[in-house]
């Protein structure tokens, strides 16, 4: 999240689908709750992602809800 560290189970399954299991937050005070709880629901809501080189685009019911960017790189492990 913008402000807390949000945490719980996912489950990936054939055909890029996605679903979230119960999410927590740590619930710290936030400048903006709201915005953080909209955050939550709408991972919640996901039921499809996408990775476009370093974009994860999360759907529901295909349209994009969230996207985010990677801003480092992952070395190769050999």
């Amino acid at each position: 999240g913008d402000c807390n560290r949000v945490m719980g189970p996912y489950e990936l399954s054939e055909g890029s689908k996605i679903s979230f299991g119960m999410l927590a937050g740590t619930r710290m005070m936030c400048p903006d709750q709201a915005s953080e709880d909209k955050f939550m629901k709408q991972l919640q809501a996901v039921t499809s992602y996408n990775i476009d080189g370093n974009m994860l685009l999360l759907f529901e019911n295909g349209d994009v809800k969230l996207v985010f960017t990677a801003i480092g790189t992952a070395e190769k492990q050999e």
